[in-house]
């Protein structure tokens, strides 16, 4: 195409074909050609069935043949030069690790945003909880129980609210932080033939109901949570609200609890975690630890090598928008 034939033979690799990888094949192709060949001259019956074929079921003879027409399409094509020009697609490549650079750079500078964020603490996805053998991804109980650990330390409404994307009700009545009870874990309900994850009460004012899941929502048994709203619809309080936390999710209610994904319960945390670091540090290194374990086990992130290639960087762009997106409405 538009090149001489001393151009494209300068090209070509040594085996006289443009692209190593479709040498590859063509020499793969020869090899079990000559393979076949073998097959078909001289048969060891040690190898066979009686019937001759194979243990698959394939006549040998047949597969012999199928390796000898191999080893023809591979001979044909060692032999064959490629006419096809590949310098666009090397244009594209050329342009698309131009650009991988530039992304490389953004996600740096996304990085040291991050890392200024938090300070001596440092960015949650460097430390590496996957080794964790209390935080391993089935252990549904640790996560359920550090969670609530961390809504008992916020305490105050608008955080909790905030966490769980829960818009206060103007109608209802005032929300006040000394009523806030700790959660707690495991309520039984219905005679002991339920469990609730953990409760979340302001005396008089608010019922929340968080149920966890370390998977998705759609392979989570939901059915039962037809049974917690009813209990909740019976409960004092007259704001109520039923949350439902799992990886990811089809749909925005399942069984009237609403869906939350982790991603967003992380990028709230991590918003919320620099309010703790003067007065309560260990509370933010705590909220902070959390998070690196949900998004390490749970959410499949981490960060790549500095000296990685600019590919490879743009292969954590999930990463990267993850971290963009909570270092956007951060708390004062």
């Amino acid at each position: 195409m538009g090149k001489t034939g001393a151009t494209k033979t300068k090209q070509r690799q040594a085996t006289g074909y443009d692209d190593p990888g479709l040498s590859r094949l063509a020499d793969a192709l020869a090899v079990g050609g000559a393979l076949g060949s073998t097959l078909l001259v001289s048969r060891s019956s040690k190898e066979c069935k009686p019937e001759g074929t194979t243990k698959g079921g394939l006549n040998m003879d047949r597969a012999a043949g199928i390796l000898d027409r191999w080893g023809l399409l591979g001979s044909d094509a060692l032999s064959s030069l490629s006419e096809v020009d590949w310098q666009p697609a090397q244009c594209m490549i050329d342009a698309m690790r131009e650009w991988g650079e530039v992304q490389k750079g953004n996600y740096l500078k996304l990085l040291e945003q991050s890392e200024r964020r938090f300070g001596s603490f440092g960015e949650p996805l460097r430390v590496d909880f996957g080794v964790h053998r209390w935080l391993w991804k089935q252990r549904e109980e640790s996560y359920s129980d550090w969670f609530a650990w961390i809504v008992g330390e916020l305490r105050q409404p608008d955080l909790v609210f905030r966490l769980f994307g829960i818009k206060e009700d103007p109608t209802a009545p005032k929300v006040r932080g000394e009523d806030f009870l700790r959660p707690e874990r495991e309520v039984c309900i219905l005679e002991g033939t339920r469990r609730l994850d953990f409760v979340i009460r302001y005396t008089g004012a608010v019922l929340i109901v968080v149920e966890v899941k370390v998977t998705g929502a759609d392979s989570a048994e939901t059915a039962k949570h037809k049974d917690y709203i009813d209990w909740m619809n019976v409960q004092p309080e007259p704001f109520r609200r039923a949350i439902l936390v799992a990886i990811d999710g089809s749909k925005d209610e399942y069984y009237g609890f609403r869906f939350v994904p982790w991603a967003d319960v992380c990028i709230e945390l991590r918003r919320i975690a620099p309010r703790y670091f003067s007065g309560r540090p260990v509370v933010a290194a705590m909220i902070l630890a959390f998070v690196s374990a949900v998004e390490r086990n749970l959410l499949d992130m981490s960060l790549p090598a500095p000296e990685a290639s600019a590919m490879t960087w743009m292969a954590h762009s999930r990463v990267f928008d993850h971290i963009k997106e909570s270092l956007q409405g951060e708390l004062r």
